[in-house]
């Protein structure tokens, strides 16, 4: 199971040389996240309006919660 309440998953940012940037998330934000963006694409149309196929990419784009260290306390 990957939505557990005591799992978090950092993201980091690399811009360049400059100091990376850090992004803490719980797995269920993440889950429900990548859920609903998921479903989101779906329902658009692709390229051309081509409906898009189903697949088991995932995408996970959610600049929120930087440098929220605290979430794992």
């Amino acid at each position: 199971n990957l939505v557990e309440d005591d799992t978090f998953y950092v993201f980091v940012r690399i811009i360049g040389d400059k100091f990376p940037e850090f992004y803490v998330h719980s797995s269920k934000d993440v889950a429900d996240m990548v859920k609903e963006e998921h479903v989101k694409w779906l329902n658009t149309a692709g390229k051309n309006g081509v409906k898009h196929n189903d697949n088991a990419m995932r995408s996970f784009k959610d600049l929120s919660n930087r440098d929220r260290w605290d979430l794992l306390e």
